[in-house]
């Protein structure tokens, strides 16, 4: 326990100084398509998580994710229910 909760101070560390954003952002890229962007997220989400804990990846993605979603004008709910 005390492993995850040392990776969840990394991940808040990671995204107030904004290098998720600045990493994930740029590879995710721009899209229109669901699909497109659901393909985009997989391949460097999965990456990471070959080596960190997932619920610590769910953390530090999911605000990048969102606003990603809104900058590309996709539902953020279309990525979280499949």
């Amino acid at each position: 326990m005390a492993t995850i909760g040392a990776l969840f101070i990394l991940a808040a560390a990671l995204r107030n100084t904004g290098a998720m954003e600045a990493t994930f952002g740029r590879v995710f890229g721009r899209t229109r398509q669901e699909l497109g962007g659901l393909v985009r997220m997989v391949v460097p989400v999965a990456a990471v998580s070959a080596f960190l804990n997932n619920t610590t990846i769910v953390t530090m993605t999911m605000p990048v994710v969102i606003d990603w979603a809104r900058r590309n004008r996709l539902s953020p709910d279309a990525f979280s229910s499949r």
